[in-house]
């Protein structure tokens, strides 16, 4: 099992993710920042996940890639991969000004917000944390 300490601090970097995305949908600051802060706050619950299976650090942002690799220790995650499909679009389409700006909808934000909040909460459960 990889170092307690930084998956310590992928995890809580996680988190802080996940609470910046709940301040920012709850005082109206733009719903596709919120699915960002959501893709990555599941991408580093997910990045310390891996680094409690592999011990090393898997690089990417393919939500997708990264809970089949967990899947690979933990078959429980392949029931993941559909919402981690969701929130994979937000990574660069939210970022960046483009011709076809995405619209992230109140509802669709509210669900980003769930799905990385069950996210983060079987990695939490995984590594044995409170949170």
């Amino acid at each position: 099992m990889g170092d307690s300490l930084i998956v310590t601090e992928w995890i809580e970097k996680a988190i802080k993710d996940l609470k910046a995305a709940k301040v920012l949908f709850e005082n109206d600051c733009g719903n596709e920042i919120v699915a960002f802060h959501c893709q990555q706050a599941v991408e580093k619950a997910l990045k310390a996940l891996i680094l409690y299976y592999f011990s090393s650090l898997e690089s990417g942002h393919s939500l997708i890639y990264l809970c089949k690799k967990i899947s690979e220790k933990d078959e429980t995650f392949k029931d993941k991969v559909k919402d981690c499909a969701v929130l994979n679009g937000y990574y660069t389409e939210t970022r960046y000004p483009n011709e076809n700006q995405i619209v992230v909808t109140n509802d669709e934000a509210n669900a980003c917000i769930e799905i990385a909040s069950n996210i983060l909460s079987s990695v939490n459960k995984v590594l044995g944390r409170n949170e």
